[in-house]
């Protein structure tokens, strides 16, 4: 088995919730961002569940969205309603990215960590806390 590059696993989440935001945004009317969207879903203006035309799966709770990529992949995020809207994760929705994206094994939580620690050396994360957030659309 080959060692798994966490920050390249990392960057693969980012896409993927990058991707999965822009597709689930842009079929719905005055929706700007995921926040937007997770309050369409809350008002009951737009299904919580359902399935996008790249064939993600997602699933918005709370205040967040799941969305599971047509390879079984699961990258979930919440919406921080209390700042500026951003898209937030943490260790946890990492290593759960880790864990349905390839092999079914996560490289541990300390390893995670140490790889957000260098993305947001390399200015690609910013730290909230226990959460993350980058600028992605």
């Amino acid at each position: 088995m080959r060692p798994v590059d966490v920050v390249e696993g990392v960057r693969a989440y980012l896409d993927a919730v990058d991707a999965g935001t822009r597709e689930i945004v842009s079929p719905c009317p005055g929706a700007a961002n995921l926040r937007d969207v997770v309050e369409l879903a809350m008002e009951k203006k737009i299904r919580r569940k359902g399935r996008l035309g790249s064939g993600v799966e997602y699933s918005i709770h709370g205040v967040g969205c799941l969305f599971v990529g047509v390879n079984g992949a699961e990258a979930d995020v919440d919406v921080d309603f209390f700042d500026d809207g951003a898209r937030v994760f943490d260790v946890w929705r990492l290593s759960m990215f880790f864990e349905t994206s390839g092999g079914g094994i996560s490289p541990g939580s300390e390893r995670i960590q140490e790889s957000c620690a260098e993305l947001i050396d390399r200015g690609v994360l910013q730290s909230r806390g226990r959460w993350y957030t980058a600028d992605i659309s």
